[in-house]
């Protein structure tokens, strides 16, 4: 019973503790105050929060500014590219339309015909002695191919020499050739002698200008080599003609004239001769310097001795725009082309290896007289 009696005595206490709690939650002086406040003015209520509920307001108002011309441009994007999607899609059916439409066996028949002609072309320029040059239109070119197949060589050349001294190297572009020659820092020692030779060919003194335009050619050359090349003793003919074959005219490409150059300046201007025999060649550099030969003095010969300059002077310009790539460039295209050589020598048998030490023998006394006929030549 006594246990009972202080359990229920214990939960009345903490009942009245409760109660006293909860009377003093609700009946806390200032809420009461504040509730009663709100009943009797809730106009002064209103007017307190009017500055928040303004502030609220501006705010939306900015928000709005900002939003507006984001909107503004997104539609207006969607105006501008909508039409641009129309357009390429128009683009892209007309594209369509166009490929379907092209013949490209036509287009090929017509690559292989161009193609054709200009390997013929080069052909009939070295036939009749006449440097190639890639200033000529390729209607011409086919044209030229057709004169030659309905009248043969003679008047192929005859036709081809009045072109090119008439119609396609006039005063005019001789000064052109001239103006671009003079800009060449490289050429400042020679220009004075340059300018000499062009203008003995615009007033017609052919025997004066030749000989100075082989010479300059010559050394032009040279100069090149020792900057570009690395040359082990003395710089002949045969050391000429490889850095020509190798560095400078190395385009094999079927619409460059690199190789026909290449072969005219080899076989025409370095042609050989006998003295007291007629010379072959009518721009032969060892006839025409010696003295050998005296009917050199023509109009065309000493057009051909300008065009072979220019294009010369074209290929060393454009190796010169950058000597240290340049000679970087020239070591790996000589190493491509000593690998080759060994490959195409190599021997596999004791019969092969008999037939590259004769061959070797054979090069080595090609060398040695071919160094001596330059430095008989000379003298």
């Amino acid at each position: 019973m006594e246990i009972n009696n202080n359990q229920s005595s214990k939960n009345e206490k903490e009942s009245s503790y409760d109660k006293k709690e909860f009377s003093l939650e609700v009946d806390s002086p200032q809420k009461v105050v504040i509730a009663e406040h709100l009943k009797r003015s809730p106009e002064e209520l209103l007017k307190s929060l009017q500055p928040a509920f303004k502030a609220i307001g501006e705010m939306q108002e900015r928000i709005q500014e900002v939003i507006q011309p984001i909107v503004s441009l997104q539609e207006g994007l969607q105006k501008t590219i909508r039409p641009l999607y129309g357009m390429i899609d128009d683009v892209r059916k007309r594209i369509i339309t166009t490929m379907e439409s092209i013949d490209f066996k036509k287009i090929h028949d017509a690559a292989m015909i161009l193609e054709e002609n200009t390997i013929r072309f080069k052909a009939i320029m070295l036939e009749i002695g006449f440097p190639p040059y890639d200033s000529i239109p390729l209607s011409h070119i086919a044209y030229f191919v057709r004169i030659y197949d309905e009248s043969g060589t003679e008047y192929t050349k005859r036709f081809i020499s009045r072109y090119m001294s008439l119609v396609v190297y006039r005063k005019e572009d001789i000064r052109y050739m001239q103006k671009k020659w003079q800009k060449a820092h490289w050429l400042e020692k020679r220009i004075k002698v340059l300018n000499s030779a062009l203008e003995g060919h615009i007033h017609g003194y052919y025997d004066l200008t030749i000989p100075t335009l082989l010479a300059q050619i010559e050394g032009m050359l040279v100069e090149g080599i020792l900057l570009l090349d690395e040359p082990d003793g003395r710089i002949g003919y045969k050391v000429q003609g490889n850095f020509l074959a190798q560095v400078i005219l190395g385009d094999a490409d079927t619409f460059s004239f690199d190789e026909e150059i290449e072969k005219f300046y080899t076989t025409i201007i370095l042609a050989e001769f006998e003295r007291g025999k007629e010379v072959k060649s009518e721009l032969s550099r060892h006839a025409i310097l010696h003295g050998e030969d005296v009917k050199y003095g023509t109009k065309l010969n000493s057009l051909k001795a300008i065009l072979i300059f220019d294009y010369l002077f074209n290929k060393l310009d454009e190796l010169y725009y950058d000597i240290e790539n340049s000679k970087q460039e020239i070591r790996k295209r000589l190493k491509r082309t000593k690998k080759s050589h060994t490959r195409s020598n190599g021997n596999n048998t004791g019969k092969g290896h008999i037939e590259n030490e004769k061959r070797y023998s054979k090069d080595k006394d090609d060398l040695k007289r071919n160094n001596s006929t330059e430095l008989n030549s000379d003298q």
